[in-house]
C-alpha cells in the first residue's frame, strides 16, 4: 500500500492549504451577453479539513471547483483580473501548462460525478490507474500495476488482483466510484476536490463511500473539498461549509453552527425542503416558498392564503381502500431469469426476481425500494412487458398481461405508463416538446389531428406547470426538473390508469425534487392515478407512498404499510437501509 510522502518545505506556509477571495468567473459568447456564473465568491480549506460547497445546480459549485484545477474552458472562461487563488503560498492563476502538469494529480486532485463519463470504456481500470502513475510517478509499466493493485486493496474492490483486468462496464456504480477515487489518490495529493462523488448511489453504497472518503482523508492527512447539494452528507463528513446560490455566498462557517442556527433564508430552505416524518402528510416546501416567506422567522403550518404551503389534509389524498375491494393491479409469484451463456455442465442463469407479489389499488402507491442489482427496476419492466417474465401473473382489471398477445396487449399499453430516472436520456432530443407530447397520441389513434394534438398538448404543460411557450422548445433549452415535468406529461397524454416511476427523482436537487413530489400528489388527486414508486431513496419513498416493499436479491424481504415499516423495521436489510440514511439535525421549526 502506498504511504503517503512527506511534501517539500514551501517558505510562508499557513494553516490554510487553499483560499480563494473574491473568485469572479463570466463565460462569454459571440452572440449572447456574458453570463455571471460567480461573483466575489471566498473560502478558505484548511490543512487536514474537510470544506462542503453546498448547493443546487446552477449555484456556481462545480464553476467554482473547475477555476481552482484550472480547468475552465479557456475560450469562453474569464476570471476576473482581481480574483485570487492561492494554494500553499502560490497563486494558480494564469499557469503554464507544464506548471499546471506538476500541480494536478500530485497535489491537487479531483473526483468527477459520474465516473463512467470519467473512465475509458476500452481500457481496463488497471491500465488507466498504471498510465497516472507512469506519467507522473516516472515508474515502469510493472511497478505501476503492482501500485494499481495496491490502490484498488486501499479503496475497498473486492480481489484487486482480477480487477485490475476488467473494464469499467463490468464494475458496479460504487465500484466504479470507488476506482476513480483510487486514481485520485495514486498520486497522494494535499487537496482532493470531490464534486458530487455520490449522486444516484443507493444509500448503503453512498454511506460506504463517504466513510471511505473521511478514512482516507485522515490516514492520508489530506484537506477536501466536499461539493454536494445533499446537507445530509454535509452534517456528517464536513468541518465547515460554504452554502452558494446563483453564484453567490449566502453564508459560511462550521457545520455545526450551520445546522443548529442557520442564519440565511436559503440555507433554512434547503434544510427543510428533503420529505422528513415531520413533513409526512404536508405538502413539500419548496425554496420559492421560503424566500417569498421571509423575513418572517417561521413559516406558517397551515396558511389557507397561499396554496404552495397549505397541509395536505386527510380528504385531499385517496381515500384508503378494504382489503375486500378489488385491486387495479395484482402481481402474483412474478419471476424474472436472464439467460446468460454458461458451459455444458453449469447454468449460468441470472434470477433478477424470485416469488414477488404486491396488490396495487386504485388511488394508491406502492414503494419498491432496495439498492441496485435488487430487482427493484425489472420488476417494473415486467409489468409493462418491456422484460418477457419467466413466471407468474400481473393482473390488470383481472386480466393477466402476460398471457395476451401483443395485439390484445396494446390496448392496455394507454393504461399503464412509466417515468424513467434519467429525462436527459428519455426524451428524444430531436423531437420539440409538441412533438414529444404528440407522438403517442398519434400512435394510438387519440384526437382528430395536429390542432387536436396541439390543445391537447397544452392542456399537459398546464397540468404539470410549464408554460405554452414550451410548446415549440427543444428538451435541451431546459433544466433537469423541467425535463422531468415534461416526462411526467408525456406520460399522462394518454390518460393512464397505473403510472411506474422509475427514480423519477434521484438526479434532481433537493428544491426541484420537492416540486415534482408535490406536481405527482397533485395528479394523484386530481387524476386518481396509482403509483408504482421505485427508488432507492428511503425518505422520498416513505414520503409518498401507502404500501412498502422492501426488496434485497430480487426477493421481497418486508412488506407492509410504509409508515409501520419505517417506525417498526422487522428485516435486517430493511433496518441497514433505513442505518445508512443520512441524519440532517438541526433545530429550525419547519
Amino acid at each position: 500500500m502506498a504511504t503517503r510522502r512527506t511534501p517539500p518545505p514551501i517558505a510562508n506556509i499557513s494553516d490554510n492549504l487553499l483560499e480563494v477571495k473574491n473568485l469572479t468567473v463570466d463565460f462569454i459568447s459571440a452572440s449572447k451577453a456574458p453570463v455571471r456564473a460567480v461573483e466575489e465568491v471566498s473560502f478558505v480549506i484548511p490543512r487536514e479539513r474537510t470544506v462542503a460547497l453546498v448547493g443546487e445546480s446552477g449555484s456556481g459549485k462545480s464553476v467554482s471547483a473547475l477555476a481552482i484545477m484550472g480547468l475552465l474552458p479557456s475560450q469562453n472562461a474569464k476570471v476576473a483580473i482581481h480574483s485570487k487563488i492561492d494554494y500553499d503560498g502560490r497563486s494558480l492563476l494564469n499557469l503554464s501548462r507544464p506548471e499546471w502538469q506538476l500541480i494536478r494529480g500530485s497535489r491537487i486532485a479531483m473526483i468527477f460525478q459520474d465516473p463512467m463519463t470519467s473512465l475509458n470504456p476500452v481500457y481496463t481500470v488497471g491500465y488507466q490507474l498504471a498510465e497516472m502513475l507512469r506519467i507522473h510517478k516516472r515508474i515502469s509499466g510493472k511497478e505501476a500495476l503492482s501500485r494499481a493493485r495496491d490502490l484498488l486493496e486501499e479503496v475497498g474492490i473486492p480481489e484487486p488482483q482480477k480487477r485490475i483486468h476488467t473494464y469499467p462496464h463490468e464494475l458496479s456504480g460504487g465500484q466504479q466510484q470507488r476506482v476513480m477515487i483510487a486514481m485520485a489518490l495514486a498520486c497522494e495529493p494535499e487537496l482532493l476536490i470531490a464534486d458530487e462523488p455520490t449522486t444516484a448511489l443507493d444509500v448503503t453504497v453512498q454511506r460506504q463511500i463517504m466513510m471511505l472518503l473521511a478514512e482516507l482523508r485522515e490516514r492520508r492527512r489530506m484537506a477536501m473539498l466536499f461539493i454536494t447539494h445533499d446537507l445530509g452528507l454535509v452534517s456528517e463528513v464536513a468541518d465547515h461549509a460554504v452554502v452558494m446560490r446563483k453564484g453567490t455566498v449566502r453564508e459560511a462557517g462550521p457545520v455545526k453552527t450551520i445546522f443548529s442556527a442557520p442564519q440565511d433564508p436559503y440555507t433554512k430552505a434547503l434544510l427543510s425542503c428533503r420529505p422528513s416524518a415531520e413533513r409526512q402528510g404536508k405538502r413539500l416546501l419548496t425554496i420559492d416558498d421560503w424566500m417569498s416567506a421571509q423575513p418572517t422567522s417561521h413559516l406558517p403550518q397551515n396558511n389557507s392564503d397561499n396554496p404552495e404551503i397549505v397541509t395536505i389534509t386527510a380528504s385531499a389524498a385517496a381515500a384508503p381502500m378494504s382489503a375486500s375491494e378489488h385491486a387495479l393491479l395484482e402481481v402474483q409469484n412474478l419471476r424474472k431469469v436472464f439467460k446468460r451463456s454458461g458451459n455444458w455442465f453449469k447454468s449460468d442463469d441470472f434470477v433478477a426476481v424470485e416469488d414477488v407479489s404486491f396488490k396495487l389499488q386504485r388511488g394508491q402507491t406502492v414503494g419498491l425500494v432496495g439498492e441496485s442489482g435488487s430487482g427493484k427496476t425489472t420488476v417494473g419492466l415486467c409489468l409493462l412487458r418491456l422484460h418477457e417474465a419467466t413466471a407468474g401473473k400481473v393482473l390488470f382489471d383481472g386480466q393477466n398481461l402476460l398471457e395476451m398477445s401483443n395485439q390484445a396487449f396494446a390496448k392496455y399499453k394507454r393504461r399503464l405508463q412509466i417515468v424513467f430516472q434519467n429525462p436527459y436520456a428519455s426524451l428524444n432530443p430531436r423531437f420539440t416538446v409538441g412533438e414529444i407530447l404528440s407522438e403517442p397520441m398519434q400512435l394510438h389513434g387519440i384526437g382528430a389531428g395536429s390542432a387536436d394534438w396541439e390543445k391537447q398538448s397544452l392542456a399537459l404543460l398546464d397540468k404539470v406547470g410549464m408554460p405554452a411557450s414550451a410548446l415549440k422548445r427543444y428538451p435541451f433549452e431546459f433544466s433537469g426538473g423541467q425535463r422531468q415535468r415534461i416526462a411526467i406529461a408525456r406520460s399522462l397524454s394518454l390518460s393512464p390508469e397505473v403510472v411506474i416511476l422509475d427514480e423519477a427523482v434521484s438526479a434532481l436537487d433537493v428544491s426541484v425534487q420537492a416540486q415534482v413530489l408535490n406536481l405527482l400528489k397533485d395528479l394523484q388527486k386530481d387524476l386518481g392515478l396509482s403509483y408504482l414508486f421505485i427508488s432507492h431513496d428511503l425518505e422520498v419513498v416513505r414520503y409518498m407512498s401507502d404500501t412498502l416493499l422492501v426488496m434485497n436479491k430480487g426477493q421481497v424481504v418486508e412488506q407492509g404499510d410504509a409508515l409501520s415499516i419505517y417506525a417498526k423495521p422487522q428485516h435486517s436489510y430493511t433496518q441497514t437501509l433505513l442505518a445508512a440514511v443520512p441524519k440532517v439535525q438541526h433545530a429550525m421549526a419547519v
